[in-house]
Parts: C-alpha cells; sequence; structure tokens
C-alpha cells in the first residue's frame, strides 16, 4: 500500500469576511436593490425591539403589582405591551416577508453576474479546465434559497441583532456586577467552541464515512442485481456477499458508535457548564436578594437577562461562523467574475463592413499552443486567403485544422506571430464586429432554439414583411393553391391538356406579372405586393379550372383521347 501523504494546507481565501460582506452591499446599492439593506435595517430593529418587549413586559407588571398600584395602573400597563407586542410583531411579519423577496432578487442578480460571464467571456476561457470548473462551483452557490448570496443578509441581521442585544444586556448586568459578565462569558464561550468541535467531528471524518456507504451500497447493488444473479447463485457467493456486507456494516457501526460517544461527552459538558454558570449566577442575585433587598421585578428582569445573555453570546459566535462559511461561497463567486480575460469582446476599433468589397486575411508566422502543451499545435504558419478563394485545409485528426479555423476567426490568439485582415492585426479590431464577418460550422456545434429572423440577423422592417407575406401564404395555400394546381393537374389527365395550358400561360403573364407590376410597384407595396400578384393568379386559375370542371367539357376531350 502507498503511504498516504499529508494534505495540502488549502490556500488562504482570496477575500476575507468584512470584504464580502462589503461587496455584497455594493451590489445591493448598485443593482438597484438597494430594499435588501433597508430591511435588513428594519427586521435588526424589529427583533431587538421584540426581545426588549419580552424582557421587561413581567418585571413591569410585577412592579406595578409590588407598588399595589390601582386596578386601571395594571390594566393600561398590560394593554401598552400587547398593543406594543402586536405592533412590532406585525412590522416584523411585514418586513420579513418583503426581505425573502428582497434576497431573492440578490440572488438573481448574482446568478445573471454568473451567466453574462460566461456568455461573454473570451473564447480561451471555455477551453480552460480552470474557468470551467470555478464556473461550475460558483454557479452551485447561488442555487437555492439557502445559497450564500441570498442567507447572507439572514445572517448579517442576526449577527447584528445579537451585537446589539449583546450590548444591551451587558450594560444591563454591568450594574449588578461585571465579574458576573466574566463568568457567563468564559462558560459560554467555551461550551459553544467544544459544541462547535464536536458537531464538526461528522464533517471531519466525511470521507471515512462516505467510504464506508460505498462499500456497503456496492455489495447490496450488486447483490440485487438481476444480472449476476446467475453467477451468485452458481459459485455459491451468497455467503461471501453476507460477510463483506456484515464486516462494513460493523465499521460503520462502530464508527458511529464513537461518534456518538463523543456527542454524548459534548453534551454532558455543555449541561455541566451550563449549570455551573447558571447556580453562580442565581446565587450571585439571590444573594443580592438577601443582602440589598432586591425586589422581585428587578429579581426577574436580571433572572431573565441571564438567560438572555448567553443566547447572544452563542448567536454572535455562531453568527460568525456561519458568515465565515458564506464568505467562501462569495469569493468563489468574486474569483469567477473577475477571473482573467485574455482580450475583451467590445473593445478595439470599430470594424465597418466595405459593402460588396472583401477582406483579405493573411497568416504571419502564427505559432499557437494550448495551456499547459509540451508543444505547438500549430508552428510557423504562413497563409493568405484572398477575397473570394476557396481553400481545403487537409490533416490528420489533431493535425490543427480546427484550431487554425478558430484562429482565423479570432477566437484564438496566437502564442507567436499575427493574424492580419488588409494588413492590420486583428488584436486591435473589436472582436464582436470581426465576428459579424465570419460564418462556420465545425463538428461540436449547437442548435440553437431561435427563430428564423434572429438566425439570419433580418431587420425589424424585414420581420414584418416577412410575417405578412407567411400569413397570406399560410391563408391561400389553403384554400386557393390546391384548386389552382390540383384541378390543372387532373384536367391534364384527363386529356384536357389544351385548355390547361394556355389558361396556366395567360394567367402567368396577364394576373401574376400583371398584378405585380399593379401592386409592386404602382401602389408601391415592394416585395408583398409581387406575393400579392402571384396569390391572384392563383385565384384566377382556380376559378377558370374549376369551371371547367364543373362545365363537364373536359368530358368531351377524354372521349376524343
Amino acid at each position: 500500500m502507498k503511504e498516504k501523504t499529508k494534505k495540502e494546507k488549502s490556500p488562504n481565501p482570496k477575500y476575507n469576511m468584512g470584504q464580502n460582506t462589503w461587496f455584497m452591499i455594493k451590489l445591493a446599492l448598485t443593482s438597484g436593490e438597494k430594499k435588501v439593506i433597508v430591511l435588513s435595517l428594519l427586521s435588526v430593529l424589529t427583533a431587538v425591539a421584540l426581545n426588549l418587549i419580552n424582557l421587561y413586559v413581567s418585571p413591569t407588571i410585577l412592579s406595578v403589582v409590588e407598588r399595589r398600584a390601582s386596578v386601571s395602573e395594571l390594566i393600561w400597563t398590560i394593554v401598552v405591551f400587547v398593543l406594543a407586542l402586536m405592533f412590532v410583531s406585525a412590522v416584523s411579519a411585514y418586513v420579513n416577508m418583503n426581505a425573502i423577496f428582497a434576497r431573492i432578487s440578490i440572488r438573481a442578480v448574482v446568478t445573471n453576474l454568473l451567466n453574462r460571464k460566461a456568455a461573454t467571456t473570451s473564447y480561451p476561457n471555455v477551453d480552460d479546465d480552470q474557468f470551467i470548473k470555478l464556473l461550475a462551483k460558483s454557479r452551485e452557490c447561488p442555487n437555492s434559497n439557502g445559497a450564500a448570496p441570498e442567507a447572507i443578509w439572514i445572517t448579517l441581521s442576526t449577527l447584528t441583532t445579537n451585537m446589539i442585544g449583546f450590548c444591551i444586556y451587558v450594560s444591563l448586568l454591568s450594574s449588578v456586577q461585571p465579574l458576573l459578565i466574566l463568568i457567563i462569558l468564559a462558560t459560554t464561550v467555551i461550551s459553544y467552541l467544544i459544541s462547535n468541535y464536536v458537531n464538526g467531528y461528522g464533517y471531519r471524518h466525511r470521507e471515512e464515512v462516505a467510504e464506508y456507504e460505498r462499500h456497503m451500497y456496492y455489495i447490496s447493488a450488486f447483490a440485487r442485481d438481476l444480472g449476476a444473479a446467475k453467477d451468485i447463485r452458481i459459485f455459491g457467493l451468497r455467503p461471501w456477499f453476507e460477510d463483506l456486507y456484515g464486516k462494513a456494516m460493523d465499521a460503520y457501526t462502530a464508527f458511529q458508535s464513537k461518534a456518538q460517544s463523543v456527542y454524548i461527552m459534548a453534551k454532558i459538558v455543555d449541561l455541566v457548564l451550563t449549570f455551573l454558570r447558571n447556580a453562580v449566577a442565581y446565587a450571585f442575585l439571590i444573594g443580592l436578594v438577601l443582602q440589598n433587598g432586591l425586589g422581585v421585578a428587578e429579581f426577574l428582569l436580571y433572572f431573565t437577562a441571564i438567560g438572555g445573555f448567553t443566547e447572544w453570546v452563542s448567536g454572535i459566535m455562531s453568527g460568525f461562523n456561519t458568515l465565515y462559511k458564506q464568505s467562501l461561497d462569495i469569493t468563489t463567486i468574486r474569483e469567477c467574475l473577475e477571473y482573467e480575460e485574455p482580450f475583451h469582446l467590445d473593445c478595439g476599433e470599430h470594424l465597418e463592413a466595405k459593402g460588396d468589397s472583401k477582406y483579405e486575411i493573411r497568416l504571419e508566422q502564427v505559432s499557437f499552443r494550448y495551456p499547459g502543451a509540451d508543444q505547438d499545435t500549430l508552428t510557423n504558419i504562413n497563409l493568405t486567403l484572398h477575397p473570394g478563394e476557396k481553400l481545403a485545409v487537409v490533416g490528420l485528426n489533431g493535425a490543427g485544422k480546427t484550431t487554425l479555423i478558430k484562429l482565423i476567426c479570432g477566437f484564438l490568439d496566437p502564442t507567436e506571430g499575427r493574424v492580419l485582415l488588409d494588413g492590420k492585426d486583428i488584436r486591435d479590431y473589436n472582436r464582436t464586429d470581426y465576428y459579424t464577418m465570419f460564418s462556420a460550422v465545425f463538428q461540436e456545434f449547437s442548435l440553437l432554439a431561435g427563430t428564423i429572423a434572429k438566425c439570419f440577423h433580418l431587420s425589424p422592417e424585414a420581420v414584418r414583411i416577412a410575417e405578412q407575406i407567411l400569413h397570406c401564404f399560410a391563408v391561400t395555400s389553403l384554400f386557393i393553391w390546391p384548386l389552382s394546381f390540383t384541378l390543372s393537374n387532373a384536367l391534364r389527365a384527363a386529356g384536357d391538356a389544351t385548355f390547361t395550358m394556355i389558361v396556366s400561360i395567360a394567367s402567368m403573364w396577364i394576373f401574376r406579372v400583371g398584378s405585380s407590376y399593379f401592386f409592386g410597384i404602382v401602389l408601391q407595396m415592394g416585395v408583398l405586393g409581387i406575393w400579392i400578384g402571384m396569390f391572384v393568379d392563383w385565384g384566377a386559375r382556380s376559378a377558370l379550372f374549376g369551371w371547367r370542371f364543373l362545365s363537364g367539357k373536359w368530358l368531351q376531350r377524354k372521349a376524343l383521347a
């Protein structure tokens, strides 16, 4: 067996959490989705307000009762808190509902940016394995509602809420005893770190677990395979399969038992720390009650604050952990969007068509080598393509024929040498303009579900006229065309050839040519008028051939024949 080599440390992310957070904020501002920022801030404010209302509602009511205040004061206190709770809850629900759509909009913006990058990137990047892998990984990042570009706003809102709550509770508890804060903070941090480490146990051993699961799946799948049924029976392989599966199951069960033991131990440690933290805090509060005469309302306030303070601390640490993971996805997206472009499609000098004149293309000492290749695919190619010239390039597979065409079309830039258009390097021209000069069909081609108008780059006016002609043709071809040509063939087959010949010639010159001239030139209807002239010709033929058929004169011709 080969010795396992040490895993190389993964490189540090290109961007940190702060940079990625600022990137998402700038993206929201520049993309017109500022509402996601506003809604996130409102979500923070409503969450803090709800927490403070819940914190003070019971102590305040108890304080009123302790003072033996009037019933009306007690009722008004309860009403104020209820109304405040209802109002803030309603605002929170409204904000959170609208925030969902705002976050989805941001995810859509990120998806559109990645799609635009894929659609407009230089062709060399399409052949770059590193870019393709990075693009595929980036597209997975905004692929669900829980993905980083959308969920990061929830994390930022929750983290900000926890930090504000932490500051408020620190201010509240510091008036009691600063040492108490340190005790709660230390035990909470230790408990969180242990819990986070244990929860990551399965992730750190994910490859080991995957290996167990793959092994069991392979064995069970092969055992169920109907194609292997004969071999399993004739060679008596069932005990062998059962033994293999049993060993794999035992190994998997042993790992799960070990993991469960780790989880249980961590849970015990967390319970012990929680008990010590609460015992010290509550003992201290009871001491204040006995020594300083701390009221029931104040006791309840501090009692609730201690529990809430623990949640704020855990929330902050969990929030930063989540934000770090989401930041890694944002980094991947940014690296894809900022991937280096060998050239830009819309840069360079604009290239205008010469009308009827044509360009000359010349390859001057052109060599090309693909990234990572040991040798050139093409070396020192000198070639001149004259206007109107037909040229066949013949060679073995891998000789570089396709690469040559890609160089001429401007998809690739030469490693050495130049591709010249009328003596000027094509790298000086706007690539989008340059591409419009070519039509190419490669071995690997794609059929796009586009319209004929888009395929041929027709102008809006040409599209409008084409639609009119097609609509007219669709109607006339259903009702007039069959009569004009089917009846003529039938009459000709019946021996009435002279009549059909005279009608066809006369109708073409009188109706088709005459009507085309009238509609197309006199009425200035252009190409549509010419098609109308043809439809008139079809109508005239249908009428004359129909009259001939109904008159029965074609029967005499048949008799004579």
